[in-house]
């Protein structure tokens, strides 16, 4: 199990190129956290569908994680100097419609709902902070 004092960041540029220390530093916290693969896999895709729209979206220069590891559950703050833009405000898809009936976006938010305990926002000056919170089963 991680201590309460483990803590891992990284500081990654916004661009396609981010994506190899992005998965780096994830693979880190998921060893450090002696998490298991189904649980590992939830949180690189919840993590990677976040970072892929601030790359694309946000006309962010920079964004940094930081993960705090505390018993079977990590909180991964994801900030980034981006134009404003609270996910957890996003309406949820009516998943009723049919795909090629649906209001386009919002899938990937919907997904990062579904596989995280918790998704919470806030903006701090020029910042956006998105805290993505996930329970986890250790190794075997």
């Amino acid at each position: 199990m991680a201590k309460k004092s483990d803590t891992l960041s990284v500081r990654l540029g916004v661009s396609e190129e981010a994506y190899p220390q992005l998965y780096d530093f994830l693979n880190e916290t998921a060893r450090t956290a002696k998490m298991d693969d189904y649980y590992a896999r939830r949180m690189r895709l919840v993590i990677e569908e976040a970072v892929g729209n601030i790359i694309g979206y946000s006309g962010a220069s920079e964004m940094t994680l930081v993960a705090a590891l505390s018993g079977n559950r990590v909180a991964i703050d994801i900030t980034d100097d981006g134009l404003p833009f609270d996910p957890t405000a996003f309406p949820e898809p009516d998943m009723s419609v049919p795909a090629d009936e649906r209001a386009e976006g919002g899938l990937g938010i919907f997904y990062m709902r579904q596989m995280s305990d918790r998704l919470a926002y806030r903006r701090d000056g020029d910042k956006n902070i998105l805290t993505v919170m996930l329970s986890f089963e250790d190794e075997e």
